[in-house]
């Protein structure tokens, strides 16, 4: 009953986290530069945050394997990869064909994996969970554009990819002592060197893409004007605007909220991956944080839902409790 709990407050929290990271796009734009600095200032934040924790007054205990460590990069290519391919994806069809695919697949997989590969019963409830709760996710995002056949390629590789990091996770969680498997802090600090390492990556690749876009622009061009600087001209007199330092400071502040409770929700997600089934555990994560992402986008953000989304979102609701 502690792990269902446990897991409980970790989809909480992982709804108010998604809350959170909306907050953050919605002042920032959402670009993939945006995006990439958010995931290496959350990595920073969480590795501090993970320290502390584990730092106690004999110092810090920090455990190291190599079957963890490449546990955790592969974990951190399968997200890398389906957030390259999701920028892919969101540039042919909206948010919601990408979620629908990420969410679904981080649900599935596992589920299959788990009754096929860890011998967890398929009851008949646990089946019907997972049916219902596909056609809520179907329901929740029937706005989804029609898909041509490179989307779908895409859209599946995403679904694998996202399944395939929650596989990752209950092996290493649930992996005999002859693994030599860490804890699970040191486990979940050692994924976020991995998140910083592949986000480093991809923002040094943009970096110097950019950068040779703009020499080439600079040979076509006299004057470069710079977005993070602009300067307003009225008649002959040059002035910048002033901007508010709240205004600089609240993305930051919302990175350092976003990596605490997301901290929070991935450690006790880790806990429950101990003793819970891949098949139980995953989509209880999946339908809770679906129907309260839903609830707090009502709250936060005025977002009103459908009829069809509504019922979508109460079917979620119904299809995790069929996994208890």
């Amino acid at each position: 009953m502690i792990d269902y709990l446990l897991v409980f407050l970790s989809v909480v929290l992982l709804a108010a986290a998604f809350t959170v990271q909306k907050f953050y796009h919605k002042c920032t734009g959402g670009t993939t530069v945006s995006s990439t600095i958010f995931s290496m200032v959350s990595s920073i934040c969480s590795i501090v945050i993970l320290i502390l924790r584990n730092t106690t007054a004999e110092g810090l205990h920090i455990e190291f394997s190599w079957y963890s460590f490449f546990n955790s990069l592969l974990k951190g290519i399968c997200g890398f990869l389906y957030t390259i391919i999701g920028f892919k994806i969101l540039k042919r069809a909206n948010v919601a064909t990408y979620m629908l695919f990420l969410m679904s697949g981080g649900m599935i997989v596992p589920a299959v994996w788990g009754w096929v590969f860890l011998g967890e019963p398929a009851t008949v409830l646990r089946i019907l969970g997972i049916i219902v709760m596909i056609i809520a996710i179907f329901l929740s995002n029937s706005n989804v554009k029609k898909l041509d056949k490179t989307l779908i390629v895409m859209c599946v590789a995403v679904f694998m990819l996202n399944g395939f990091l929650s596989v990752f996770t209950k092996l290493h969680q649930v992996a005999g002592p002859e693994a030599n498997a860490v804890d699970t802090i040191s486990y979940a600090l050692i994924g976020c060197y991995c998140s910083f390492g592949l986000n480093f990556a991809l923002k040094l690749f943009i970096s110097l893409k950019n950068k040779r876009l703009a020499i080439l622009n600079a040979t076509k061009q006299e004057v470069a004007v710079e977005t993070t600087n602009i300067e307003q001209e009225v008649g002959e007199v040059t002035f910048k605007p002033k901007t508010n330092k709240f205004v600089k400071i609240f993305p930051i502040l919302l990175v350092i909220l976003y990596s605490f409770i997301g901290t929070i929700s991935n450690v006790l997600q880790l806990e429950g991956a101990k003793n819970l089934p891949a098949s139980v555990l995953y989509p209880i994560i999946t339908g809770g944080t679906i129907a309260l992402t839903g609830i707090f986008a009502f709250i936060f953000f005025r977002e009103k839902p459908t009829k069809i989304e509504w019922f979508g979102i109460v079917l979620c609701i119904i299809g995790t409790c069929l996994f208890l």
